[in-house]
Order: C-alpha cells, then sequence, then structure tokens
C-alpha cells in the first residue's frame, strides 16, 4: 500500500499509478480541498483523502491499516521550521512498516541551504539509510528525491520522540 502525502493536482500519484500498474492500493492525501477535488475528477483510481499530513495514522486506521508499505512526500520541506520537519518525519516512520520505503522530493538548486541541509540531519535521526538520488533536470526547477529506509533503526530517536 503506497501513500502520497501533499498529492496536490496529482503529477505524482499519475506516476505512482503508472509504476504500480494499478496493482496498489494507493491513498493520496491532499489538505487543500481544491487541489484534492481536481484530483479526484482525475480519476486515476486511488483514494483520495482531504486532510493534514499530521493525521496520517487517522487516515490508515480509516483504512482499516496500521502501516504502509510506502510513503511518498512531495510536501515543501525546507518551507517547514525544525518542529514541524520533526513532527511529520516522526509521523511517517511511525506510519511505515519495518521494511517500508519513505521518498521526500526536494529541489536541487536549494541542495546546499541550511534548511535543506537541516532537513538532511532530520532524515537521518529517523531512517537507518537516507539515500539521495540524482538530480532530474528535466524537472522545473530541477528536483532530487530522498530515499530513506530502515525507520527507527537509529538508536532511540523515533521510540523518545513517540513517548513525548
Amino acid at each position: 500500500m503506497v501513500v502520497e502525502v501533499g498529492a496536490g493536482a496529482g503529477a505524482v500519484t499519475a506516476a505512482i499509478v503508472q509504476h504500480t500498474n494499478g496493482a496498489a492500493v494507493v491513498i493520496a492525501v491532499e489538505k487543500d480541498a481544491e487541489l484534492a477535488e481536481r484530483l479526484r475528477a482525475r480519476r486515476l483510481g486511488v483514494q483520495v483523502v482531504t486532510a493534514d499530513a499530521v493525521t496520517l495514522p487517522a487516515i490508515l486506521a480509516d483504512h482499516g491499516l496500521d502501516c504502509a508499505d510506502v510513503i511518498v512526500s512531495v510536501l515543501p520541506w525546507t518551507l517547514f521550521g525544525p518542529q514541524q520537519q520533526r513532527d511529520l518525519l516522526a509521523i511517517f516512520a511511525a506510519a511505515l512498516q519495518a521494511d517500508g520505503v519513505f521518498t521526500a522530493a526536494a529541489y536541487s538548486l536549494g541542495y546546499w541551504t541550511p534548511a535543506a541541509r537541516r532537513f538532511r540531519r532530520e532524515l537521518e535521526r529517523f531512517f537507518g539509510e537516507v539515500l539521495p538520488t540524482r538530480t532530474m533536470w528535466r524537472h522545473l526547477p530541477p528536483a532530487m528525491t530522498y530515499v530513506c529506509r530502515c525507520p527507527g533503526e537509529v538508536g532511540d530517536n523515533l521510540t523518545a520522540y513517540q513517548s513525548r
């Protein structure tokens, strides 16, 4: 099961559906009601939920699930403050299967900014493996993704965070 957070009007959602050949359950989470409705109108065969990403545990529960296999994020991570980044990453890491994968899109042009470096450090707090991909130069602006595995395998960061 794949969850996309920050689905927007569905550019990445369509790619997920194409990549999975419709064989996976896909839940697209979009906070903006107008964008969520535009995504529903595309009839991609995904379950569109109009909600904030922080409610992911409740969204999963509403679908009879405890955890996701994959979480794809198209959220504007470098626009979030440190605490908001930590809160969301803790939620996502806890919502993944032990062998699950979290991917986060990031703009390559800002890769070396303080906010982008902070985000990379936060990823490393919650995931045992964080791999940046190559820059996709045809994307405007150029973008890359972080592929993160082993949620919670970075010591007690996730457990300590969840017990707060």
